[in-house]
Formats: structure tokens, sequence, C-alpha cells
């Protein structure tokens, strides 16, 4: 059993924010498309409808982000991604050891804890099963060269890939 070691690394709240918001729009953009295009529509016949659709941007808009925010990102295991860790790698399970100035213990996530993986450009991403809009996060350039690659050959043979 060979373990991957990672270095020490965190992502900042507005970092998972931004993955959060775009997997959301990812999954409803006909839904935005809609709406979008309906108020540019109406304000070209009334111009009253101008109004509410800048209300819809400029007060809306920002409701339902905080509604996302709330609801998704304030859950007790996004705090996984955000506080500084270290994470190790091995052939069923995902160790997170915590940097000392946080004061938790080690956690064990097994590779059953999760239903999918996804490799941007910039991290890798572990969905929970407990919601596909909550995430582990890992960026990329804490990798070494060669152990992405491993990674996901151990990911790919536990986890789908999305």
């Amino acid at each position: 059993m060979c373990m991957i070691r990672l270095e020490s690394h965190k992502i900042t709240s507005a970092e998972y924010l931004k993955i959060l918001y775009g997997h959301i729009v990812e999954d409803y953009w006909f839904l935005i498309a809609l709406v979008a295009l309906t108020m540019i529509v109406m304000s070209a016949v009334d111009i009253r409808w101008l109004i509410v659709t800048l209300m819809c941007v400029f007060v809306v808009v920002p409701m339902i982000m905080s509604y996302l925010y709330i609801w998704h990102a304030m859950k007790p295991l996004v705090r996984l991604s955000i506080l500084p860790k270290s994470v190790v790698i091995d052939d069923s399970a995902i160790t997170i050891e915590p940097a000392d100035e946080v004061r938790l213990s080690q956690l064990v996530l097994p590779f059953t804890d999760f239903s999918r993986y996804r490799i941007t450009d910039k991290y890798l991403l572990l969905t929970f099963s407990q919601s596909k809009y909550l995430f582990f996060v890992v960026p990329l350039t804490v990798f070494k060269p060669g152990q992405l690659s491993l990674v996901e050959q151990r990911l790919s043979a536990a986890i789908k890939a999305y």
C-alpha cells in the first residue's frame, strides 16, 4: 500500500464559493437564461419591466446567492477544504491532518463517502455523497509530478468521474 502525501494547503472561502456557484450555474443555466431572456424581451415591450429586471438583478439574485451560501457553504464538511491541512491518500481513504493552529484531530474519509470526482484545470474536486454541491477541494498545485495520475487511478477504481 503506497500512500501519497500532499503538501500543506488550503483554499479561500471565495474560491470555494466560485466553484459552488459554477456548479449551480452549470446545472441550472437553462432556467437562468430563460428568466434573463424573458426579462429582456419584456423590458423592450414595456419600460416598466426594466425596473422589474433591475430589481431582480440587484435584489433577488443577491438574495438567492446568500441563500445558496448559507445552505451549501456553511456545512461543517466545507471546513475541510478551507482550513489549512495536509492530505494523505492511500488505496481506500483520504486522511486529513489539520495544521497545528487549527486544533482539530485527524479525520479519515473512506472513498465510499464520495459519490464522484472531477479534475479541473485548478482543482481536484471530490463530491460528498450527501449533496452534489458539497465537495472536498484539493488544489492541483500541491501535487508533485506524477502524483496526480496515481491519485486519479485510485479514485477511478472506487469513485466515478464526471
